[in-house]
């Protein structure tokens, strides 16, 4: 059991989404999560400080100065401070007490404080109303793809305005979070699913979307996209996964719900709990480097398979989402790194 301190200066009004989901869970009365950890309103008998909310909306809304002042005072009795850095970007913290959990980044230069938490999704079969269905193998495989791609070079321009106006926010400490180099999602989306659809040796079953989620803004439009773009996971084997503005895809973890196979293109990307899931059983994997032969890759892979094999990854998949990535089940994981790190 880890004994949490929350640090309830620091708990502003805010959109639920801003709330460290931790403890979102741990203030539901019949959460899992409360098996494994328990709060406590003495920071001197905790395990483990919080701060409540994301770490950028925190410095955004002024409390930069206080939440430097907690960190440095639990620093300073040895506590460890577990914090919640939200957004596509996230933001890394100069503090050596300071255990971040964040959706993003670059692998190469997160260090091994910085746990990997999903965007956690409804079940997307409940949003489908069905049960859970597995794909025979195909020949030639299926690779599907439903979102926003664009290669016109007017998006081309609009995503480097808006990374430029993003780059000066930081350099005028508007903008806290971590910054990157310019990468224009959407163009390059267009450009690697165009190198799929050349291969005749694949079955592509792409939706090219100019805008996010069509441009739909009304709750039943928005309701019809994502039924159209769960239908399209589920009739292929594969759905092609590419990060969006932040260095993650939302889509990979909808692909593992799905009971589908991710077709990875590695961008640096570091992936949840990657010292206990051999992700080589699950996933294809390709280096962006490499993305010239994406379509071998994938070949290669699907090659390996058998009908068995096939229906038993697509089982595994679906199950590894289950144990991993609901948000109670991510905690629970979570909290048994966290305990190693404590030693408790």
């Amino acid at each position: 059991m880890i004994r949490v301190y929350v640090e309830s200066s620091l708990r502003l009004e805010a959109p639920v989404y801003q709330l460290f989901p931790l403890l979102e869970e741990l203030e539901k009365d019949k959460s899992a999560v409360h098996k494994v950890y328990s709060k406590t309103p003495s920071l001197a008998n905790a395990d483990l400080a919080l701060v409540p909310m994301s770490i950028p909306y925190l410095i955004q809304k002024g409390y930069r100065k206080a939440l430097w002042s907690f960190l440095k005072s639990c620093e300073h009795e040895g506590i460890p401070v577990l914090i919640f850095s939200g957004g596509d970007y996230g933001m890394s913290l100069p503090f050596k007490n300071v255990i971040t959990v964040r959706l993003g980044g670059f692998d190469s230069s997160l260090d091994e404080n910085t746990f990997i938490m999903p965007p956690f999704i409804d079940d997307p079969y409940t949003v489908l109303n069905k049960e859970p269905s597995l794909l025979d193998l195909s020949i030639p495989p299926t690779i599907g793809f439903v979102g926003h791609s664009n290669g016109s070079l007017a998006k081309l321009f609009k995503e480097y305005f808006s990374f430029l106006k993003g780059n000066l926010q930081r350099l005028t400490g508007m903008d806290p979070t971590d910054s990157q180099n310019f990468y224009p999602s959407s163009s390059r989306r267009f450009r690697y699913l165009k190198m799929l659809e050349a291969d005749s040796n694949l079955e592509t079953n792409f939706i090219h979307r100019q805008k996010y989620r069509a441009g739909e803004s009304k709750e039943s439009g928005r309701t019809n996209t994502q039924k159209e773009f769960y239908l399209n996971m589920e009739s292929n084997l594969y759905t092609f996964c590419i990060r969006g503005t932040g260095n993650f895809s939302a889509r990979f973890y909808e692909t593992l719900a799905m009971g589908r196979i991710p077709l990875v293109l590695d961008t640096d990307c570091r992936l949840p709990f990657g010292h206990r899931i051999d992700w080589v059983k699950h996933i294809v994997r390709v280096p962006e480097r490499e993305v010239r032969q994406l379509s071998s890759h994938l070949l290669d892979f699907h090659e390996t398979l058998a009908e068995e094999s096939t229906w038993e990854i697509q089982q595994a998949n679906r199950s590894l989402w289950e144990k991993f990535f609901q948000k109670d089940s991510f905690f629970l994981n979570l909290h048994d790194d966290l305990q190693s790190k404590l030693q408790i």
